[in-house]
C-alpha cells in the first residue's frame, strides 16, 4: 500500500508509486499519480509542497457533480481556491463517457 504523507488540509494524501501492476511484474513509478480525498482545505504550505515541490500540474476531480457541489468550500470552482485552478472535474458517473 501506499505510505500516507501528512499535508496540511489535504486528508489521505499519498503517492502511489510503487504499487505492483501487470500482474507484479511492474510498479507504477514514485512521483507520478498522488491521490487524496477533497483537497479542498489546503493550506499554502500544502499547495507549495505539491505544485512547487512535487511539480503537480493537473488535479483531477473524480467525484459526481452533486458530490462536488456539497462541498461547502467550494474549492473546485475557480482560481481563487486552493489548487482550483490546476482541477480538472471527470464526471466517472456520466453515462455518455
Amino acid at each position: 500500500a501506499a505510505a500516507l504523507s501528512h499535508l496540511p488540509g489535504v486528508p489521505n494524501f499519498r503517492d502511489v508509486g510503487g504499487i505492483p501492476c501487470d500482474a507484479g511484474a511492474r510498479f507504477t513509478r514514485p512521483g507520478v499519480l498522488l491521490r487524496s480525498a477533497s483537497p479542498c482545505c489546503a493550506n499554502g504550505q500544502a499547495v507549495h509542497e505539491l505544485v512547487g515541490v512535487r511539480g503537480v500540474g493537473t488535479v483531477l476531480d473524480l467525484r459526481s457533480p452533486d458530490e462536488a457541489l456539497a462541498d461547502d468550500t467550494k474549492a473546485f470552482q475557480g482560481s481563487s481556491r486552493p489548487l482550483g485552478h490546476l482541477t480538472v472535474h471527470v464526471n466517472l458517473m456520466d453515462s455518455s463517457l
